[in-house]
């Protein structure tokens, strides 16, 4: 089910016309089918453009890929039921590591989580913050406007004052 909605998700966001994000999108739906996961492993970040645009993309990833215990044990190969019975040994021998790894991965990924709703939050107080700085800036600004004028005011009025002084101690 996530996995249709990773891929709604993908065809929703072509990666703002990024043809080569869409190439790669491509490539992973591609890849899942052929090697049997459910998303293929997302490629290197290659710019901080492409890691802003993965990053709902990563989550997903991390969600889905927290439970290492339950993957896929048969195996296409000629020898695919030996393959098949070594592997399921194998986990029956890990499970107690396999287990604290997977509860690990879900806590990171819980984690991973809750940090990109925080940077939202935060992302949106800064902007808030922001207008409200340039509102501020505007304030002073009318308001020193207004100072300077008053100053120009008060200058011609005790020119005024002192003209007038001059002139009844004239007469």
């Amino acid at each position: 089910m996530e996995s249709s909605m990773s891929r709604d998700r993908q065809s929703d966001h072509p990666a703002n016309g990024n043809p080569k994000a869409k190439l790669i999108r491509q490539l992973r739906q591609h890849l899942s089918s052929s090697i049997g996961l459910e998303d293929a492993p997302p490629p290197m970040i290659e710019s901080v453009d492409q890691l802003h645009d993965d990053r709902d993309d990563d989550l997903i990833a991390l969600r889905q890929r927290a439970n290492i215990y339950h993957v896929p044990l048969f195996s296409a190969h000629r020898f695919g039921p030996a393959i098949t019975a070594t592997r399921r040994l194998a986990r029956k021998v890990l499970k107690p590591i396999l287990m604290f790894q997977v509860a690990y991965n879900g806590a990171n990924a819980r984690f991973a989580e809750v940090l990109t709703r925080r940077v939202a939050q935060l992302r949106q107080e800064v902007t808030e913050l922001q207008d409200l700085a340039r509102d501020r800036a505007d304030t002073i600004a009318h308001l020193e406007a207004e100072l300077e004028e008053l100053k120009a005011q008060q200058k011609l009025q005790t020119r005024a004052i002192q003209k007038l002084i001059r002139t009844v101690n004239h007469e």
